[in-house]
């Protein structure tokens, strides 16, 4: 799981160090509805920093939404299930 916070970023980066050779997918379970647009249920800044870290990390973001449908969105190319 990955919680969009700095801890859950350190926690990452860690795993990813321990680990070079494998692939890490970080996982967000998204608390906001489906229909809400971009700003789904988190603050804005939160998904900027998801974003950043994401790439930051170098892993990919897997998103768990409530009613969501597979494929990608908008956002940076996050894939959504």
């Amino acid at each position: 799981m990955f919680s969009g916070g700095s801890g859950s970023w350190a926690a990452a980066k860690r795993v990813v160090a321990a680990h070079p050779d494998d692939e890490v997918t970080l996982l967000f379970s998204d608390v906001g509805p489906v229909d809400r647009g971009e700003h789904q249920g988190e603050d804005a800044d939160t998904y900027r920093f998801i974003d950043e870290a994401t790439h930051n990390v170098g892993a990919e973001l897997v998103v768990l939404r409530d009613g969501a449908t597979s494929g990608k969105c908008s956002l940076s190319g996050w894939v959504w299930w």
